[in-house]
């Protein structure tokens, strides 16, 4: 019988081998190693320096403390660098700095 589940021992690790980290956007996982990407990493707490340092430790810049919104910050990080970053066990998830856009087609109508 241990013979028969051992198959599915070499599926599930060959499928957590080619399954991406589950910190990180996907989007990251294709940037180049050496460029630098702009981040928003949200934490399980309400970062502190300690945080902070953290990340500058690994190459980063803070550009934004963002914890009166978010338990995150913005910061300019090389890329090589994402994966260990979400090892630590204080981060939550890491994601590019997205450009938003408003909409404003539905406004007209429910505001007259």
């Amino acid at each position: 019988m241990g013979l028969r589940r051992l198959p599915w021992i070499y599926v599930l690790a060959a499928m957590l081998a080619f399954a991406g980290d589950p910190k990180l956007a996907p989007d990251l996982e294709k940037a180049a190693p050496a460029s630098v990407v702009d981040v928003i990493v949200q934490f399980k707490e309400v970062p502190t320096q300690r945080h902070h340092d953290k990340v500058t430790n690994l190459g980063g810049r803070l550009k934004t403390d963002l914890s009166g919104g978010i338990r995150g910050a913005h910061y300019s990080i090389p890329a090589g660098m994402l994966s260990e970053l979400a090892q630590d066990v204080d981060v939550a998830y890491i994601s590019p700095d997205r450009e938003l856009h408003g909409q404003l087609d539905s406004t007209t109508p429910q505001v007259r």
